[in-house]
C-alpha cells in the first residue's frame, strides 16, 4: 500500500530521526452525539494527570486544541490504499474492546456514524499528511483481536444516478469536439 505523503515524513520513516513518526486521527460522528468521538493511535503528550489520559493536541476537523484533545486508544488503523487493486475502505481495530462496544456501535444504525480520518505527524499535529473524509461505517466484528470498524465510501456507489456527468452546461466547449 503507497500513498503520497511529506519529504519530512518519508525521511523520518526511513530512519533519519527516530523522534518524530506518524500518528492517525480518527474522528466518529452522528447526530445523537453531543460532540464527536476523538481518537489517536499514538501517545505524543500527557493530557491530564488525574486521570492519566495520553493523546495528542491538533486542530484538524476544527478541534480546539487547548480544549479539544486526541484521547490515545490502543488500535490499529489500516488507510485505504491509492491503487485501483487495493481496498477503498479504512479499517479501524480497537485493541480490548469487548462485546459490549460492538453492542454500542451496532447501536447506531439511521443513519450510519461518519467516519474521519488523517495521518499526520507527530512533530506537527495540526499539518495532515493524508485524509480520508465523509466514510460510513458499513461493518462492525468482534474477534480476539479486538473491534474492527469497517468503513468506507460504499454509499456512493449505491446512489442511484451518477452526481457528475459531462453535459454542455458542466463542460462548455464539448461541442466543439
Amino acid at each position: 500500500m503507497t500513498r503520497r505523503i511529506s519529504y519530512d515524513l518519508r525521511r523520518t520513516q526511513d530512519g533519519l530521526d527516530g523522534s518524530v513518526f506518524e500518528i492517525g486521527l480518527v474522528e466518529i460522528t452522528h447526530p445523537e452525539l453531543a460532540t464527536p468521538i476523538r481518537a489517536c493511535t499514538a501517545p505524543c503528550e500527557v493530557i491530564t494527570r488525574t486521570p492519566y489520559v495520553l493523546g495528542c493536541r491538533s486542530d484538524w476537523q476544527g478541534a480546539d486544541p487547548e480544549s479539544d484533545y486526541w484521547q490515545f486508544l490502543p488500535m490499529t488503523l489500516e488507510p485505504p490504499g491509492d491503487s485501483e487493486q487495493d481496498s477503498q475502505s479504512v479499517q479501524l481495530t480497537l485493541m480490548h474492546g469487548g462485546a459490549a462496544l460492538v453492542d454500542l456501535v451496532r447501536s447506531y444504525v439511521s443513519p450510519r456514524p461518519v467516519l474521519n480520518v488523517a495521518i499526520v505527524s507527530s512533530a506537527d499535529p495540526s499539518t495532515v499528511e493524508a485524509e480520508w473524509l465523509g466514510m460510513q461505517i458499513i461493518d462492525t466484528s468482534y474477534s480476539a483481536d479486538g473491534v474492527t470498524v469497517e468503513a468506507s465510501y460504499a454509499f456512493v456507489d449505491d446512489e442511484p444516478a451518477q452526481m457528475h456527468i459531462m453535459t454542455l452546461d458542466r463542460v462548455p466547449g464539448l461541442e466543439a469536439l
